[in-house]
């Protein structure tokens, strides 16, 4: 009993292989981004971009007091019944560190 071979994956077919070499000469022209490393900036610039980063920096920091300032109104009754819930959601809505509540 003869079988006859069939090749199911295209490998000797010209048009395949014509549509994997545009593949591989598509992926070596795509453009590179940019960097702009340290090295490559001067010195206005190195202190221009330090300077934005600076303000950066403050502008959360002053975003995350503001938010750690805000008060929440607590309703201790939404806890329910579980006393556990109701010290978890004391110790959230206290700016005390643990060990303080712990004291007192």
């Amino acid at each position: 009993m003869m079988c006859e071979v069939v090749a199911i994956d295209g490998g000797d077919n010209p048009i395949g292989r014509k549509s994997n070499d545009q593949d591989r000469a598509r992926k070596t022209q795509k453009r590179k981004r940019v960097s702009f490393s340290p090295e490559c900036l001067g010195l206005e610039a190195k202190e221009a971009q330090i300077e934005s980063f600076r303000k950066q920096l403050d502008g959360l920091f002053g975003f995350y007091m503001e938010v750690m300032g805000q008060r929440v109104d607590l309703d201790v009754r939404l806890c329910g019944n579980n006393m556990n819930s109701v010290i978890g959601a004391l110790i959230e809505e206290s700016g005390l560190p643990l060990s303080k509540l712990v004291e007192e």
